[in-house]
């Protein structure tokens, strides 16, 4: 990640670089199991919250160590040495309101908008707090 990146600021001269998880890597650090195809892009193949007996199973995910978040901020490093101080180094992340739907699965996340709305609260709450440390 980090080399094709570096090689496209050197090539390119963007007025920026980084490397980021979007936002299905955090969910999977949260516990959601994603699919990676060979031929296509990954997708949610088990959200981890299927119910909400199992919230108090739901670990802060620790952007140093857990699932493929220690990767992205090993690249972002590799950028920041070769690039240095000429552009903004960035990232981006999801959303919380997109990250808890991974997790809980977004059909279920969707309707417990309306009839869950307290674990909703507590599950984006919980999000946003594991997003403030990335």
């Amino acid at each position: 990640m980090a080399e094709v990146e570096i090689i496209a600021y050197k090539m390119f001269g963007h007025d920026g670089a980084g490397v980021g998880p979007g936002f299905l890597v955090l969910a999977e650090a949260m516990g959601t199991e994603l699919k990676y195809p060979e031929d296509n892009i990954p997708y949610v193949a088990n959200p981890f919250l299927k119910n909400w007996d199992d919230f108090g199973k739901l670990e802060p995910a620790h952007p140093y160590k857990d699932g493929k978040l220690p990767l992205y901020l090993e690249a972002l490093a590799m950028i920041k040495d070769a690039i240095g101080d000429e552009v903004p180094i960035d990232s981006c992340i999801g959303g919380p309101f997109t990250t808890a739907a991974l997790v809980r699965g977004t059909d279920n996340f969707l309707k417990d908008l309306r009839r869950n709305p307290d674990m909703v609260h507590r599950l984006l709450q919980l999000v946003t707090d594991i997003l403030r440390q990335i």
